[in-house]
């Protein structure tokens, strides 16, 4: 603190932090990080711009939100090379914040700069654009190195996104065990994604020592009870397969309809099946084929396949099964399906 009193200007941003996180003992008072991150500003340090900026932007310490405000303040801090204020300023071009017309080219350059002064919040950014092809050339290659960046900082989304490339082989040599590692040091934190993902592995025996049904399930439902759509979805499928050693219809139902909350196509497709099937019998659900035409609307093939399927009395499939009667993949629903429902 007398660092900091005594006029120095990173003493005083950091100061401001301990204020701002409540880091190292320190109670949370925001309206004194300010104070501090005000008076690191007023010796023009760029940092200092940055900390009052983001108060603008989610409206701390006495502050109104502000988004054009804060925007002013990133690029104050972007013109004099501080990594945060180039992640943040990219943030906004990249999401069209503050009124501004969305530039992807211009957030990827934003978050190049700052990705080379090792920000990890911007290796992820990068990352993720050249992953998507997103203001940049698309280019796996490049992905992987920036998730790599990112995810040794310990950045739980970076790990997911290393664990999806490596799983898929995108940028990289397939290494499924290495995506298991990936998933399993974001699931530690709590990704849902990852979570999802390694649930996955689990229950096929992929890239771990062995199949651990047990363990998968247990994965799956802290995803779902996160509320997240396609581990609801997945959890759902576990419980009418029976994957946790009993079938449980209704269980898996009540997890279908979560999912279809969040407009999973694959989950409504499994509540038309279930009525099809007669394994549930709701009258207030309605019928198969309304539940059918929503999940094609909603993007799932299997959907537009069972509403043509029913509606034309055309059901038989090669096997001579009625589509809606096709066993579940379960490695295809965890795998296919887990990242993108």
């Amino acid at each position: 603190m007398r660092r900091a009193e005594a006029g120095d200007a990173a003493a005083q941003t950091d100061f401001g932090y301990l204020y701002f996180s409540g880091a190292g003992g320190m109670p949370k008072d925001y309206a004194k990080a300010l104070f501090w991150f005000r008076k690191s500003a007023d010796q023009n340090f760029a940092r200092g711009f940055d900390c009052i900026g983001s108060f603008y932007e989610m409206g701390l310490g006495g502050l109104p939100k502000d988004p054009v405000k804060a925007l002013s303040l990133f690029q104050k801090a972007a013109m004099m090379g501080n990594p945060w204020g180039e992640y943040n300023l990219g943030r906004f071009l990249r999401n069209g914040t503050a009124g501004n017309r969305i530039d992807l080219a211009g957030a990827a350059a934003l978050f190049q700069k700052a990705a080379e002064q090792d920000h990890g919040l911007s290796q992820l950014s990068l990352a993720t654009m050249y992953d998507r092809g997103e203001g940049v050339q698309n280019n796996p290659v490049t992905a992987v190195y920036w998730y790599r960046k990112a995810a040794a900082k310990g950045i739980a989304w970076a790990q997911t996104g290393l664990g999806d490339m490596l799983r898929d082989g995108r940028g990289c040599v397939r290494n499924l065990a290495e995506a298991a590692h990936m998933y399993s040091l974001a699931a530690d934190q709590g990704d849902a994604g990852a979570r999802t993902s390694l649930a996955g592995f689990y229950l096929s025996g992929e890239g771990v020592p062995q199949a651990d049904p047990r363990r998968a399930m247990a994965l799956l439902r802290a995803a779902a009870e996160g509320g997240y759509p396609a581990a609801e979805y997945n959890y759902g499928v576990a419980l009418e397969l029976g994957q946790a050693g009993q079938v449980d219809y209704r269980g898996a139902l009540n997890w279908y309809l979560k999912a279809a909350q969040a407009n999973n196509g694959e989950a409504m497709n499994q509540i038309g099946s279930m009525i099809e099937r007669g394994r549930v019998h709701d009258a207030s659900l309605g019928n198969a084929a309304d539940w059918f035409w929503r999940a094609g609307q909603s993007g799932s093939l299997r959907g537009s396949q069972n509403w043509y399927a029913i509606t034309h009395q055309q059901r038989q499939t090669q096997t001579g099964r009625p589509a809606w009667e096709e066993p579940l993949d379960p490695h295809y629903c965890l795998t296919t399906l887990a990242g993108g429902c």
